[in-house]
């Protein structure tokens, strides 16, 4: 079998506040441990969908990251660290699921 051609960042989803536009910044959280702020987001879009439920004013988003892109510490520390990831910057590519309650 001949390796994939395809190229494409992965796809990455994020529960955020609803009313973002393609384009507008995805909510950034501070990290206490080293003070930075990060964008933090999941290659599956129904961990998002699990998040969004629990919370009434959340909508799902494809979103894009910036590099560096990183496992998320805690995930990784619970063996997660494949389904959630976080970067310095994301902007919001496409509403996915629109939180209509």
């Amino acid at each position: 079998m001949k390796p994939s051609k395809d190229r494409r960042r992965p796809a990455y989803y994020r529960a955020d506040v609803q009313g973002l536009n393609v384009g507008d910044p995805a909510t950034r959280t501070l990290d206490p441990l080293d003070g930075k702020e990060y964008t933090y987001a999941t290659t599956r879009i129904e961990v998002a969908r699990a998040i969004a439920e629990r919370h009434s004013d959340f909508s799902i988003y494809r979103v894009t990251l910036d590099e560096p892109i990183e496992a998320d510490p805690g995930a990784a520390a619970d063996d997660l660290g494949e389904l959630f990831v976080r970067s310095p910057w994301g902007a919001v590519v496409d509403a996915v699921d629109e939180n209509e309650k």
